[in-house]
């Protein structure tokens, strides 16, 4: 009995944390956090080995500028397989609308895994998948001021379209 519990032990403990060993397709993920009414964007380009947040502005005399930057580590290479691994792109829909608000939080999501693109639009609608992959950019990027604002508590009437 004591070696059942002990070997029970073990295999708990090594099961945690395990991570896919790589990535077994070349993936690009971007994400437009728009933001309307200070007419602006940040885009958030994922490679598989950097980040960037470029700013993107929407009034006359803005210029484009790259806002942070970073080379990707291993963890956070694992973190992003890893949600790769965990979704089928081709499930997501193409847009998640919640026609009870007409500003607000709104973010475009382009993601290439392998030969496949799936650009998905999202306006005040929490997507549980695409929360999962906002949490993994946010503990990539530590700094606030650029981590993605997204709630989970979006209620309404929700229009959602599209394969």
């Amino acid at each position: 009995m004591k070696y059942l519990a002990l070997i029970t032990i073990i295999l708990s403990f090594s099961c945690k944390n395990k991570h896919m060993e790589k990535c077994d397709k070349s993936y690009s993920i971007q994400v437009w956090n728009i933001n309307a009414s200070r007419a602006f964007v940040n885009l958030y380009a994922i490679s598989e080995d950097s980040i960037s947040i470029t700013f993107l502005g929407g009034v006359v005399g803005d210029t484009e500028r790259v806002l942070y930057g970073k080379a990707l580590s291993q963890e956070e290479r694992l973190d992003l397989c890893d949600w790769l691994g965990s979704i089928d792109i081709d499930t997501l829909k193409t847009e998640y609308i919640n026609k009870a608000v007409e500003d607000g939080n709104q973010k475009k999501v382009e993601i290439i895994l392998g030969s496949k693109t799936k650009t998905i639009y999202v306006s005040n609608f929490y997507q549980k998948d695409l929360g999962e992959l906002f949490n993994v950019i946010n503990m990539i990027v530590k700094d606030e001021r650029y981590k993605i604002r997204y709630q989970s508590n979006y209620t309404g009437s929700v229009l959602i379209r599209g394969k």
